[in-house]
């Protein structure tokens, strides 16, 4: 095989710029032509189609029942936000399959309670989810938002699940030992404070009664460092009762839950637009099939 053969064979011969945008503009206008069509000869089945939809759209619309939207501002010395959403979310999963009796038992409610609650949610207080939260910090904020039926119920609510939160017992266990371990050091501390109020009140005592001047000190005795030892004491004293005022449970609330003074509901205008869009693709859809129908029968006719 000669080298001329070789390149011939090799070559493959393309259509020509011209004759490929022809057709694709053939088949955009013959697409554009049918949908015409559609439109032209499915004017009754799009309205048809259009009027349905705006019905299904106000009929889930006037299903969903209002509910009231009330938030919490927490925070946790001992889990990871992403921690307490994956515990706030076991609960909406209960809620959304309709496992009241399970709720009511991990809330700590009535059923009848727990079937005010329809939605369970955390996020971070500007509204982001915190699903992909990676952070190592304690005593972060967020919020768990809570959407319910009764507003007279948010107390509930909001004892019931920080009551849930903090009532694991693994985290329970571990909570009561910290705060036992403070309460214990805390009175130690008072303890050692009363002893060294009776030895300043015993110095000074003594100082009044002797002839020794108050800048005579012994070797084995300075009474400045009573007082360097009392100001540590009261610092330490200090540092433990603001961790028992913040750490004495593993969610601190923030800001409560307030009582809405009027329901919310689903989107009106929303629903519409959605049943509408629905029942235009569906109606288009049928009057495209009738109309490719039409042709196909002719097509076969002409033959």
């Amino acid at each position: 095989m000669n080298e001329e053969n070789i390149k011939s064979e090799d070559y493959i011969d393309l259509p020509p710029l011209k004759k490929i945008t022809i057709q694709f503009l053939s088949f955009i206008f013959s697409a554009l032509d049918l949908f015409i069509q559609v439109f032209k000869n499915g004017k009754l089945l799009l309205l048809a189609g259009l009027i349905s939809g705006l019905g299904v759209g106000f009929a889930y619309y006037s299903s969903r029942p209002v509910y009231y939207e009330v938030s919490m501002i927490a925070e946790s010395s001992d889990l990871y936000k992403k921690t307490v959403s994956e515990m706030i979310k076991s609960l909406n999963e209960l809620i959304a399959s309709g496992s009241y009796p399970k709720l009511s038992d991990e809330l700590g409610i009535s059923e009848s309670h727990s079937k005010s609650i329809s939605f369970l949610d955390l996020t971070n207080l500007n509204n982001d989810p915190v699903e992909k939260d990676t952070s190592t910090k304690f005593n972060q904020p967020f919020k768990i938002l809570a959407r319910i039926s009764n507003p007279e119920l948010t107390d509930t609510f909001q004892n019931a699940i920080t009551r849930y939160l903090n009532g694991k017992r693994t985290l329970k266990r571990i909570k009561t030992d910290q705060v036992k371990f403070y309460q214990e050091k805390l009175s130690f501390i008072d303890k050692e404070l009363a002893k060294l109020d009776t030895l300043k009140t015993e110095y000074n005592h003594f100082l009044a009664l002797s002839k020794i001047t108050t800048t005579y000190y012994s070797n084995d005795f300075d009474p400045a460092t009573i007082y360097v030892h009392s100001n540590e004491l009261v610092d330490e004293k200090g540092t433990i009762m603001y961790w028992l005022s913040k750490n004495s449970e593993s969610i601190i609330v923030i800001d409560e839950f307030k009582s809405p003074a009027f329901p919310q509901s689903y989107s009106l205008k929303k629903s519409l637009t959605l049943g509408a869009l629905a029942g235009l693709l569906f109606s288009f859809l049928l009057a495209l099939f009738r109309e490719l129908y039409r042709k196909t029968r002719r097509f076969k006719g002409s033959f």
